[in-house]
């Protein structure tokens, strides 16, 4: 999932930014199979907005064709764990 590849950096470089708080709540709500509040998209710029609808777009084919690779699920957990002070 190259978009989870995106997101996940950015998480990493930009733990603190409200769009990264969005991503990762998007992520952790997919992975977890959870609800997740869409009007917070409309918050994103447009380049994290297409990111998101990029995870969501490979979520749905790799939902429908195959069961989730074990280090997908490790890593959508992992972008999707709150942050430590």
């Amino acid at each position: 999932m190259e978009s989870l590849a995106k997101i996940a950096q950015y998480v990493q470089t930009h733990p603190r930014e409200s769009s990264a708080q969005t991503l990762r709540s998007l992520v952790a709500a997919l992975s977890e199979e959870s609800n997740f509040w869409l009007p917070s998209l409309y918050d994103l710029n447009y380049e994290h907005f297409e990111l998101a609808v990029a995870l969501l777009k490979e979520w749905r084919l790799g939902h429908y064709t195959v069961a989730a690779d074990e280090g997908l699920q490790q890593t959508m957990k992992a972008i999707s764990m709150p942050l430590c002070d």
